[in-house]
């Protein structure tokens, strides 16, 4: 026989922020008998089994938007190690999608307006992409109109007499959220000019 104990503690190297989940980055610790599992708990509460791969362990089923306090141990024949130290994480992903997007015409430019997203997933929005097309199914071109978090946009220097169609997605720290569905179609269009050749017969 060869004697051994539970392993000592692994290291929690990092916390990284994923859609309703937190990817946990590890070192083991040294064991004189194999490692056959490691366990994790949130904010102090109740251990539950994981698998490590590749030294990372995957827990999903978060919240998003909700910090969560990770510790691990690793397991063995003996059973189980101490406690890691532990590590705050936050499970974050893109913004859901705008809605209502109205596009109001004018001289050579249209008027946008939106709904904000229903839901940030846990990252405040940063900006809008707008995109425009001359037809629903396009193709798209991005409209370049800096950053802005409001829900309204002003998009210039289109074609009088051209119908444009717009879809607009947000922007949060995680990525672009998926695009909004078009917008109505709208023409471009200015007052007539003025007549000329104006003449008058007594």
């Amino acid at each position: 026989v060869m004697p051994s104990d539970v392993p000592n503690a692994p290291t929690l190297d990092a916390v990284t922020a994923a859609d309703s989940s937190l990817l946990l980055d590890l070192t083991p610790g040294a064991t004189h008998s194999p490692v056959i599992g490691y366990q994790y708990r949130l904010d102090g509460g109740e251990w539950f089994a994981a698998q490590a791969e590749a030294g990372r362990i995957t827990v999903g089923g978060l919240t998003n938007g909700r910090s969560y306090a990770v510790q691990i141990r690793a397991l063995n024949a003996v059973g189980a190690s101490q406690p890691s130290g532990s590590l705050t994480g936050t499970p974050r992903a893109v913004p859901s999608t705008p809605s209502n997007l109205i596009a109001t015409p004018s001289d050579s430019s249209v008027a946008l307006r939106w709904d904000a997203p229903a839901a940030t997933n846990g990252s405040p929005v940063q900006d809008y992409v707008i995109q425009r097309a001359t037809a629903e199914t396009g193709p798209w071109t991005a409209v370049t109109d800096g950053t802005s978090v409001l829900t309204t946009a002003t998009v210039t220097g289109l074609t009088n007499g051209t119908t444009y169609t717009f879809k607009v997605a947000a922007v949060n720290a995680i990525g672009t959220g998926a695009d909004s569905s078009a917008s109505n179609a709208v023409t471009p269009a200015t007052t007539a000019g003025a007549p000329t050749g104006v003449s008058a017969t007594r």
